[in-house]
């Protein structure tokens, strides 16, 4: 039996197909990476999602439960002082203004109208030293010590008669 010597040169068809063969096999990789990349990320969980550190001082505190007047009481830095609720306000002029006579602006009897208010939140959820709080802008999670949206600091949080509540450095309290 003779065989036939098959010739060298490669026609179009046979490009197409060695192309078709050649996208396949890349087309196979790449679902098996697709297949293979969850299973990745559920058995190295470390090297994915929110990291531990910074709380590490929350490890023993009390959980939600328990007997009334738990508490969660900051350590170390009391020196963050209370600003009082009716601080001063300040009378400077911050926007343009129609030209007024001299005598109205000394008169002692006008009213005067305080700068608005601060933002005001609502706590919704306290556990494990943390507690979620939300405000127009959002939702934030907060622990002693973290800046709040009206730029106090969450001092303490206790829970009272079943009920979690927070005291920030503007002397505000708020409940559950």
């Amino acid at each position: 039996m003779k065989f036939k010597k098959r010739d060298k040169t490669t026609t179009a068809a046979d490009a197409a197909r060695q192309f078709d063969r050649v996208l396949t096999g890349g087309l196979i990789a790449v679902a098996a990476a697709a297949a293979a990349l969850p299973w990745y990320v559920f058995l190295n969980p470390e090297k994915f999602g929110m990291s531990g550190r910074g709380w590490e001082a929350l490890m023993n505190v009390p959980q939600r439960g328990g007997g009334d007047g738990e508490a969660v009481i900051p350590h170390g830095d009391d020196s963050a002082a209370i600003e009082p609720k009716d601080a001063v306000v300040d009378n400077v002029i911050t926007a343009t203004v129609p030209a007024i006579d001299k005598d109205i602006i000394s008169d002692s009897s006008a009213v005067q109208q305080p700068f608005p208010g601060g933002v005001n939140f609502k706590l919704l959820h306290v556990s494990n030293g943390r507690a979620l709080i939300e405000d127009k802008s959002g939702m934030f999670l907060v622990q002693i010590g973290s800046i709040l949206p009206d730029e106090s600091k969450l001092l303490s949080m206790t829970k009272v008669d079943g009920r979690w509540k927070i005291v920030t450095s503007a002397g505000e309290l708020y409940s559950e």
